[in-house]
């Protein structure tokens, strides 16, 4: 699996050029940034940066979260609350045992941080497939926003990637199933029902390839008697 970080919005430089840092500490090298394109050697990133250029000088940049994510199969939204709506919100403990059970049915995933004063939008969080927390001991907690992304860095590097190679083009399964998912919905008429829509939606992030695998004859049998 191949894993993309991707910033909306940062504020400060030096955020940037810490998580490029953390980047290179764990093994990671894909770097999206939504929000205006700058030339971060000519800011503090420089310098925070330090033994991680190669990241912070092929940065990816792009005007909108819809964009950035185009290319990507299952996308992680991360909040440092709790959503209205998003019941599943996963803890980036778990998130290891979640990505385990995409393998064979995702090979592009995105993890996506806000920005250090207000975080994901809500709107943002509409385009994630899961969303995850990090769970502290504080009643309010509070993390600079490279700290954030290196804990989560941490625990995706514990997941054990596989070859180029032999990974299988199954990967498009998800992004399927949530098409023809999303289709029989709106064929149902459930969009009339929005919370319980998007509960339906969201629970597919938690579908291993065998599911997807039994649920997809059915919804093309579905598809076809309409």
């Amino acid at each position: 699996m191949k894993f993309t970080i991707l910033l909306v919005h940062p504020a400060r430089p030096e955020n940037v050029g810490f998580i490029c840092r953390a980047m290179k500490t764990q093994g990671f090298s894909d770097l999206k940034i939504i929000g205006p394109e700058i030339d971060y050697f000519k800011t503090n990133a420089r310098k925070t940066a330090y033994g991680s250029h190669d990241i912070l000088s092929s940065i990816s940049f792009f005007s909108s979260i819809s964009t950035a994510i185009e290319s990507l199969d299952f996308i992680i939204g991360t909040t440092a609350k709790q959503r209205v709506g998003r019941k599943d919100v996963v803890s980036s403990r778990s998130l290891k045992s979640l990505i385990a059970k995409k393998n064979g049915i995702v090979r592009s995933i995105g993890i996506v941080f806000g920005s250090e004063e207000n975080g994901l939008s809500s709107e943002e969080l509409s385009y994630c497939d899961v969303v995850s927390t990090i769970p502290l001991s504080l009643d309010y907690p509070s993390l600079n926003l490279s700290q954030s992304v290196l804990i989560y860095l941490y625990e995706l590097s514990q997941i054990p990637f596989e070859e180029e190679e032999v990974i299988s083009t199954d990967h498009i399964l998800q992004g399927k199933l949530k098409s023809e998912v999303t289709l029989a919905l709106q064929q149902l008429d459930m969009e009339g029902n929005p919370v319980l829509f998007r509960r339906l939606i969201d629970r597919l992030a938690f579908i291993n390839e065998q599911d997807a695998r039994l649920l997809l004859p059915l919804l093309k049998k579905f598809k076809n008697k309409k």
